[in-house]
């Protein structure tokens, strides 16, 4: 694991997947949101890039879920009970009901979106767009349009 900065963020930010990914999985049908931010958190667990492709080397691979990402933060709750001290971490969006705080469990369900915050800035792979954008969480959380949807964070494991 390994913690970014904002200015190594802001080179991110434009970039296709394919820019990012020594591991040849950039299909653009596919959803690369946890992709992208286990990249640049150097987190190598559970289904990778690697195992997708077969390419590269599982060395430089990154975890592809975003439901194996959000059990492995030290800390998850909701965006609106953030601690201060936290300033940077994981963001997520999904259905309030897809997530178990106690638990520290998110289902597998396709609706589901990470992102990396410092301070007051996301940076995350809008898959629409094929690239990262910069926002803030309060667009960050409009990822989805209806009802019922929530933000959390969590904090950096280990």
């Amino acid at each position: 694991m390994r913690i970014p900065t904002a200015t190594e963020m802001e080179g991110y930010v434009d970039q296709h997947i394919s820019q990012i990914c020594g591991c040849a999985y950039h299909n653009d049908n596919d959803n690369h949101c946890a992709h992208f931010v286990c990249h640049v958190a150097q987190l190598n667990f559970g289904q990778t890039c690697f195992g997708m492709s077969g390419s590269g080397s599982h060395d430089i691979s990154s975890n592809i879920r975003v439901q194996e990402v959000f059990p492995r933060c030290r800390r998850v709750g909701r965006w609106a009970d953030k601690p201060a001290d936290l300033r940077n971490g994981f963001i997520f969006t999904t259905q309030t009901g897809n997530v178990d705080l106690a638990a520290k469990t998110m289902a597998n369900v396709r609706r589901k979106h990470i992102g990396i915050f410092i301070e007051q800035d996301v940076w995350q792979y809008k898959n629409a767009l094929r690239h990262v954008i910069k926002q803030t969480p309060e667009e960050f959380g409009q990822h989805y349009t209806g009802t019922g949807y929530g933000v959390f964070y969590g904090e950096f494991p280990l």
